[in-house]
């Protein structure tokens, strides 16, 4: 008998700098998922909304549009996958003011590779239960 390939989750990183960028990479790659990126806020919207995402991993920084729009404008399209900002800003108030925008969490930067790792693990489970619901959804009714 045949493997079944295994699908690898896919990660958006939405991150102007390219080093902390290949190093978010690397961290995906470790955890066997796949990534994809953007440089800027424009470009980083436009991809989530084309993509099939498990999570994205957004700069509160960003050239065009900053995170906090970012996060904002995708919650007001339907966007529904989980956000997670991330931000080498020390000021307070920037966890409360992302999970109000819509992050679905926070991380000052650097975050480390086991952080990555845990969000991955959580995210993609969450990304699985919910494509299992709508499948049910959709097979309601040939019990």
């Amino acid at each position: 008998m045949k493997d079944i390939p295994r699908m690898a989750p896919h990660v958006l990183i939405i991150e102007d700098d390219p080093c902390y960028r290949r190093l978010l990479e690397r961290y995906i790659q470790r955890c066997g998922a796949m990534s994809g990126y953007a440089s800027d806020g424009r470009t980083g919207m436009e991809k989530a909304l084309a993509g099939n995402y498990v999570l994205t991993l957004v700069d509160i920084q960003l050239p065009l549009l900053d995170g906090f729009m970012v996060a904002t404008l995708l919650r007001e399209q339907g966007y529904t996958q989980p956000l997670i900002g991330m931000s080498s800003l020390r000021m307070e108030g920037m966890r409360p003011k992302a999970l109000a925008v819509g992050f679905d969490d926070y991380h000052p930067k650097p975050i480390s590779e086991k952080a990555v790792s845990n969000l991955l693990a959580e995210y993609t489970q969450h990304f699985i239960n919910h494509r299992i619901q709508s499948a049910q959804e959709l097979l309601g009714g040939f019990d």
